[in-house]
C-alpha cells in the first residue's frame, strides 16, 4: 500500500505536474496532442527534454457551445483545433510545433483547399497561420487529451460563451 502511494506521488508530483516553457535557442520540441468528444476539446501541451521524453507543460480543455456539439465528426475535429489554437495563439505564434491527433481524416481536411462550407474554410485558413508538423496517434495512445475531452460540463458554465469568430 505504502509503495503504490510513493509511486502516485513521484507520478504526479514529477510526471504529469506542469512545467515551464523553455523558449531557448535549442531547447526541445513542443507537441501539442488534441482530442474532442461531442462535449468538449482536450490537449495537453509539452516540450522535449534533453532525454527527448515528453514533459507536461499545458493541459487545456474546452467545451463546446450546443451549436457545435451538433457538428459532424469532421467538423467537430477542426472546430476543435482552431478553437485551441486560437486560446494558445500567444503561446504558439511563432513556435514550429508538432500536432498530434488520433483522427487521420485530419490530414486531408487540412491539406484540401475546398471545403464544403464556410466556417470550416475560415478554420483551416486560421490554423494554417501556424506553423507544424500534422502527427497521427493511435486514440489508444492518447490518454490524456482524451480524458480532457470527456470531463463532465459544469453546470455554471456558460451556453451562450462567444464562438470561434466572436471571441
Amino acid at each position: 500500500m505504502e509503495e503504490a502511494f510513493h509511486k502516485l506521488k513521484r507520478i504526479v508530483g514529477e510526471e504529469i505536474t506542469p512545467k515551464k516553457l523553455n523558449y531557448d535557442k535549442g531547447a526541445g520540441k513542443f507537441k501539442l496532442a488534441v482530442d474532442s468528444s461531442y462535449i468538449a476539446a482536450g490537449e495537453v501541451l509539452t516540450q522535449e527534454d534533453k532525454e527527448g521524453k515528453d514533459i507536461p507543460v499545458l493541459y487545456e480543455s474546452i467545451i463546446f457551445l450546443k451549436l457545435e456539439s451538433k457538428y459532424s465528426q469532421p467538423k467537430l475535429k477542426l472546430c476543435r483545433v482552431a478553437r485551441i489554437l486560437k486560446k494558445l495563439k500567444t503561446i504558439l505564434w511563432g513556435q514550429h510545433f508538432e500536432l498530434q491527433f488520433d483522427a487521420k481524416a485530419l490530414i486531408e481536411i487540412l491539406n484540401t483547399p475546398c471545403l464544403p462550407n464556410d466556417p470550416m474554410t475560415k478554420w483551416v485558413s486560421f490554423i494554417q497561420l501556424f506553423s507544424f508538423d500534422l502527427v497521427h496517434k493511435p486514440g489508444k495512445n492518447f490518454t490524456i487529451p482524451d480524458g480532457l475531452c470527456r470531463r463532465p460540463k459544469n453546470l455554471e458554465e456558460d451556453e451562450d460563451a462567444p464562438a470561434f469568430d466572436e471571441e
